[in-house]
């Protein structure tokens, strides 16, 4: 599975340049290295001094926030990750409404409008969407 930043990345450094867009990946994975092992010790140190987090958590951001700052933090986190998520899911929805409509333009006559692909698309994946994790899919 493919993230929309690695989907992207040709375009990328084709606009960059080789050399620049080398140096700016090589300087963004160092960036996301240094963050994810600063992550990775923030939560270690949650669980080392407080029990209730050995066991699973379902959202272990807001709850690093809320230790370190408080519960406005939390909810602060909280909001930034579902804003983030939601605009995702937006990008997506819209990436695969207009590969679906450009197909229907290929390979058949019919012309139905790009508003009409994303409603459709929007409705087959609802009942997706109301899972709550991909365990939860069987």
């Amino acid at each position: 599975m493919a993230g929309g930043g690695l989907v992207a990345l040709p375009t990328a450094m084709i606009q960059l340049g080789i050399i620049f867009g080398i140096t700016f990946s090589l300087i963004m994975n160092l960036i996301t290295m240094i963050t994810s092992f600063m992550l990775g010790a923030c939560w270690n140190i949650l669980i080392r001094r407080w029990p209730e987090y050995r066991s699973h958590c379902r959202k272990p951001y807001p709850e690093m926030a809320y230790r370190a700052m408080g519960p406005l933090c939390k909810t602060l986190v909280s909001l930034c990750i579902d804003l983030t998520q939601f605009g995702i899911a937006v990008v997506y929805l819209l990436l695969s409404a207009k590969n679906i409509h450009d197909a229907i333009k290929s390979f058949s006559d019919a012309d139905i409008s790009f508003c009409y692909v994303i409603l459709i698309v929007a409705v087959c994946l609802m009942p997706i969407l109301f899972l709550k994790s991909p365990q939860d899919f069987w």
